[in-house]
């Protein structure tokens, strides 16, 4: 009888630990991977990474692009595109494709944009803040991943002082 106890406690863990890997690396999106050391890998490079609209009112709506340029040698994957509210939404303009779908809250883990080397994107950043409105400073963020090692993570910030 303890044999049997201890094989399937034995099991159990062993069924744990694969639970356990597949779900730390069963969601995410697989891409090529560079070493922060490799001379190929790819850049991202922005001219901005915050802008502030400065003073506007709950029912505008406020608009502004973030350059994202590849200055590396293999083409830029970016993925996981999501903002920090419902009130903000993101689309990255690639110049000769088709525009991503409006990003919100939520990662649309299915799609993923190529950027060549040498090539400039806009990420598009939307913010209406009649959809949660509060009134006075506000900063949201949206955030993307990349496959440049040094960059993995990207966030880029709007702020506005609404009236």
């Amino acid at each position: 009888m303890k044999i049997i106890l201890i094989i399937l406690g034995g099991a159990a863990v062993v069924i744990l630990i694969i639970v356990a890997i597949t779900k730390s690396g069963g969601s995410d999106k697989k891409i090529a991977g560079y070493t922060m050391s490799d001379p190929n890998a790819p850049k991202v490079e922005m001219q901005e990474k915050k802008y502030e609209f400065g003073k506007i009112n709950l029912n505008d709506v406020a608009k502004h692009d973030f350059k994202i340029t590849n200055t590396g040698k293999n083409p830029l994957i970016i993925t996981g595109i999501i903002t920090s509210c419902h009130c903000t939404s993101a689309v990255l303009k690639i110049p000769g494709k088709t525009d991503s779908p409006e990003f919100g809250m939520h990662v649309h883990d299915n799609w993923q944009g190529e950027l060549a080397p040498g090539s400039e994107a806009d990420l598009e950043v939307i913010y209406k803040p009649s959809v949660m409105p509060v009134k006075g400073q506000i900063s949201r963020v949206v955030t993307f991943s990349t496959n440049d090692p040094s960059n993995k993570e990207v966030q880029v910030e709007i702020t506005a002082e609404v009236q």
